[in-house]
């Protein structure tokens, strides 16, 4: 097929079929990293929010035995 390696380095550089697929796999993959980072985001903001509750809860239970 291919006389040379050199030759074939060439023809494969020149070669674009698949470059769609390639390009939906890191796409795919950069996506799916942001929305479990936004995932994760998200679920650390209501650990924040539900340990803020019980904090101000324990504050008024403490301040109404006071």
């Amino acid at each position: 097929m291919f006389s040379s390696r050199s030759e074939a380095v060439r023809a494969f550089s020149r070669d674009n079929r698949g470059a769609v697929l390639l390009n939906f796999g890191l796409c795919t993959t950069v996506l799916f990293a942001c929305s479990g980072a936004a995932i994760d985001y998200n679920r650390w903001l209501y650990a924040k929010r539900v340990a803020s509750a019980a904090l101000d809860a324990a504050v008024l239970a403490g301040a109404r035995t006071l």
